[in-house]
């Protein structure tokens, strides 16, 4: 009889666990990130077209300062925001409230540029766009800070530009098409037509091309008295205006050329040529017949010539003259600017010769030659500081053979305002005291003009002499 054999058997060793090799785990998570973006992308691109979607995009635009205009306020976001979308609204709030609505705009843009604070538009057309005054706004300040965004526009299209009865009388209507294009290789255009639906028959067509080996544009802008043409150059009224401009040659060789007239009557020429690194600017103005330029005519004199030179074969540090001739006097300046960026370096030397007190600074009357440094504080401020000899001055109350002094002038907003600390007077006389001889003085005076008022207000005069002291201060209307 056999026996069974119980005996157990040995237990198995246990499979070893096969590794994912490192190239295998990077393939599979490249893949796995890839489809998780894929996913992500898809759902942005669904939701950036539902109303939450649109509604940030909006968010990013509503509420914006785009300087001077004021305030972006835009509503009725509609259509797909990635590839063109319209607006039903959009309107411009400055200080005072709305002051330009524009309605059913089609845009084409890149949205993506909102992120860097940028908007960014290719192409716009706009059903109708409603201006109903000039804004009001109040200058760049730490309260009021410049600009957070960004505006590019290379095209657009206005079917109809509505102009409210204040600022253009009878109402006016316009149709208005621009383009802007630019190469890869430097090549490119530039484009805006203006033309009437209702109201005064007002025209611009400007057109301008470019090439690294061509440079051409002419301008035509036009308009009847009371036009819009009219109100934006200020004609004198019941006058017509036309503007015509032209450049012709390349970008480093050209010369243009800019011709103003009222009812046919010549108000400014200008001529503008470059050769190479050379260029000039010569303009004569008649002031006298342009409103715009009323005080500038009324101190002048009337006619003015303007002339300026600059070497541009640095940019960034251009030396400059500048020339400006008048019955009132000759200025000169002299110094050196940025054109990169369009500033002044440095404080130009500032030289008059000529100057007519009885134009700039009636009562007074005599001749002024002045020289100094000048400072540019803003766009239309500045201080002027150097030394000035005046002879032959006469004012209400005395005469003076020849002053000489130096002397701080400026401007500050509405206010021109002086300040001569130590000014030597030779053969200087008090009408009312007939009897004394003329004598030598030193003096000091200091007072400003409101621009506006007209009034002059001199805080501190003294006068010291062998005949006696005298100091003054009040106001007087000129």
């Amino acid at each position: 009889m056999e026996t069974a054999n119980t005996s157990a058997q040995p237990p198995k060793p246990p499979r070893k666990r096969r590794r994912i090799p490192l190239w295998a785990r990077i393939a599979i998570g490249v893949v796995v990130a890839t489809l998780a973006l894929v996913a992500a992308g898809v759902a942005l691109r669904y939701w950036i077209t539902s109303d939450g979607g649109r509604g940030f995009i909006v968010s990013q635009i509503d509420g914006r300062k785009i300087g001077p205009l004021g305030t972006i306020r835009i509503s009725g976001l509609k259509g797909d925001p990635l590839t063109a979308a319209t607006l039903a609204d959009i309107a411009l709030v400055d200080d005072d409230g709305i002051w330009l609505r524009a309605k059913d705009a089609r845009i084409e843009w890149t949205p993506e540029k909102l992120f860097g604070g940028e908007l960014e538009i290719h192409a716009i057309q706009i059903h109708s766009v409603d201006v109903l005054r000039t804004p009001h706004t109040t200058p760049d300040n730490d309260k009021n800070p410049p600009p957070d965004i960004g505006i590019k526009l290379d095209s657009v299209v206005i079917d109809e530009l509505h102009l409210a009865e204040t600022l253009v009388k009878p109402n006016a209507a316009y149709r208005i098409a621009g383009g802007a294009a630019r190469g890869r290789n430097g090549d490119g255009f530039a484009k805006l037509s203006v033309t009437p639906i209702s109201g005064p028959a007002d025209r611009i067509d400007i057109t301008s091309e470019w090439s690294p080996d061509s440079l051409k544009g002419h301008a035509i802008i036009g308009g009847p008295a009371g036009g819009l043409v009219a109100l934006l150059a200020q004609s004198p009224e019941g006058e017509a205006v036309m503007l015509e401009g032209t450049v012709d040659g390349n970008l480093r060789n050209f010369q243009g050329g800019l011709h103003l007239a009222f009812d046919g009557e010549p108000i400014a020429d200008v001529s503008v040529l470059r050769d190479g690194d050379a260029a000039k600017l010569d303009a004569a103005i008649a002031a006298a017949k342009w409103p715009l330029l009323d005080v500038i005519a009324s101190r002048g004199g009337g006619d003015l010539k303007v002339s300026a030179e600059t070497n541009l074969a640095r940019m960034s540090n251009a030396p400059l003259s500048l020339r400006v001739t008048a019955p009132a006097g000759d200025v000169a300046v002299a110094g050196a600017a940025n054109f990169e960026t369009f500033a002044l370096i440095g404080a130009p030397k500032v030289t008059a010769t000529g100057l007519d007190l009885g134009r700039l600074a009636a009562p007074l009357t005599g001749k002024v030659d002045v020289s100094g440094d000048l400072q540019v504080k803003a766009p239309l401020d500045f201080e002027l500081k150097g030394n000035a000899t005046a002879t032959d001055i006469t004012w209400p109350s005395g005469a003076a053979g020849r002053v000489a002094t130096p002397i701080t002038v400026g401007k500050s907003g509405m206010s021109i305002y002086w300040e001569a600390p130590g000014a030597i007077i030779e053969g200087g006389r008090i009408t009312p005291l007939g009897s004394l001889k003329p004598a030598r003085y030193t003096a000091s005076a200091r007072g400003e003009v409101n621009l506006r008022s007209h009034v002059v207000e001199l805080t501190q005069a003294q006068v010291r002499g062998e005949p006696g002291d005298a100091s003054a201060r009040g106001t007087f209307q000129i």
